[in-house]
């Protein structure tokens, strides 16, 4: 068996502890074969040193391979010419990857991030930047988590997008962490995606591992979007893993009185770029707009109060806001959120002064 994929199974593995023995020995099969003196003579403790051994003792090669080919899962070590060089980059990378279906070409891809408990707003417009990156088959890397991750890795399928989720565990089904997410990382695989992870099957999460899994996520993809993010969101830290890695960040704006607004808008005061449509995130990418796009029919938001809003909006004038307020039966905060994100969405035009028209 590989033995960087076996030393992964090591608790003590680490990509610096990986390093120095490639380092000083120049390959992980060598390294194997040395004894302590020599890996004493290369800054190991005693105590390492001496865990290393026993693990050695005690590990079942075999077991290991057989598990990992009864899982269907790929082990991609760093050597491998298979594994993501933009995973390089990190400080710290994985030692090996972990993998079950197909990693895409990851080149022109986004990062879709946000908290597990997000707003309606951001359940609202994430399906129309969702559905322009399957629509120009751009892939969609995440993290599986409740909220924002779960919503983008469906909304991706749906679309018939390719979709990439990270996990903070073992990618083996029984392993897959939310467990109420086993049968989405399911369908994941079965639509051309992957599960991936540096922590072998059967892998315990502890809280250190999520951090470890926002790493991976931010390195694979040129661009990292976030839709929503608190003070303390973890999507802070893959934005700012991305920012070290000279990624561009993308935030969608948020109404400030939302507590999953100051994250965000933190993220743009620093220098993210602030997206206002899907267009955006495709000139962030290098991608040109598909010229038939304008003559493409968009179909009418799903969403019922956005529909309600969407169809006293005429296609051929402008109305004035202070009209659609006037005939909608909701507040006046409600109305002007609709309307936002039915600019957002792409579905009407701003024609100054609070006038909007109809796309469609």
């Amino acid at each position: 068996m590989n033995k960087e994929g076996l030393f992964a199974h090591f608790s003590g593995a680490t990509a610096k502890r990986y390093e120095s023995l490639i380092e000083a020995f120049g390959t992980m099969d060598q390294a194997w074969m040395e004894n302590k003196h020599a890996l004493k003579r290369i800054g190991w403790k005693d105590e390492l040193i001496h865990a290393f051994f026993l693990f050695k003792q005690s590990v079942d090669e075999s077991k290991i391979e057989f598990d990992l080919h009864k899982k269907n899962i790929e082990l991609i070590p760093y050597s491998s010419a298979k594994y993501p060089n933009q995973l390089k980059d990190l400080y710290d990378p994985p030692i090996c990857l972990f993998v079950r279906g197909n990693i895409p070409d990851l080149q022109v891809s986004s990062v879709v991030v946000g908290p597990r408990r997000c707003s309606s707003y951001a359940k609202s417009i994430l399906p129309n930047f969702i559905d322009t990156l399957a629509q120009y088959q751009i892939p969609v890397v995440s993290g599986l988590a409740y909220g924002i991750d779960a919503l983008a890795h469906s909304r991706c399928i749906e679309q018939s997008g390719t979709t990439v989720a990270v996990l903070p565990g073992g990618v083996d089904q029984q392993s897959v962490q939310p467990k109420q997410h086993q049968r989405l990382a399911q369908s994941i695989i079965d639509s051309g995606g992957a599960l991936v992870s540096e922590f072998p099957p059967g892998a315990e999460v502890f809280a250190h591992s999520f951090p470890k899994r926002n790493r991976i996520v931010a390195a694979l993809s040129p661009l990292t979007l976030v839709v929503e993010a608190g003070k303390k969101s973890g999507s802070l830290i893959t934005a700012q893993v991305a920012v070290d890695l000279h990624r561009d960040v993308a935030a969608i704006p948020q109404d400030i009185r939302s507590k999953n607004s100051a994250g965000v808008h933190r993220l743009i005061q620093q220098g993210a770029h602030l997206v206002h449509s899907p267009k955006d995130i495709l000139n962030l990418l290098g991608v040109t707009p598909s010229k038939c796009e304008k003559s493409q029919k968009k179909l009418p938001p799903t969403d019922a109060k956005q529909h309600a809003i969407y169809e006293l909006i005429p296609q051929h004038r402008s109305i004035h806001i202070d009209e659609l307020r006037r005939e909608y039966a909701g507040n006046k905060a409600e109305v002007t959120m609709l309307v936002s994100m039915l600019e957002m969405g792409g579905y009407i035009t701003h024609q100054g002064v609070m006038c909007y028209v109809r796309k469609y």
